[in-house]
């Protein structure tokens, strides 16, 4: 089946990741986390590789990067 053959495409392409493929009555969707947008996209790619005609894909991915921010703050007391 599609899911089935998505997953594991999804799995050898980005192992380790957690990316799931669940049927849906009008195609498949994609759940988990990846760890950057290129990775969301290379997941949805595949995926699609894998709908039949006429099926959608409901990407339900969460795209978890690190930004780090320096903040300088200071604080005066004004009396």
């Amino acid at each position: 089946f599609a899911a089935s053959e998505a997953q594991g495409a999804i799995a050898r392409a980005l192992p380790g990741r957690g990316i799931r493929v669940e049927v849906r009555p009008n195609g498949l969707a994609l759940l988990g986390e990846a760890r950057s947008a290129a990775e969301a996209e290379q997941a949805i790619a595949i995926a699609r590789g894998h709908l039949a005609e006429g099926q959608v894909l409901d990407s339900r991915l969460a795209v978890g990067s690190q930004v780090q921010v320096n903040l300088r703050v200071r604080i005066a007391e004004v009396s």
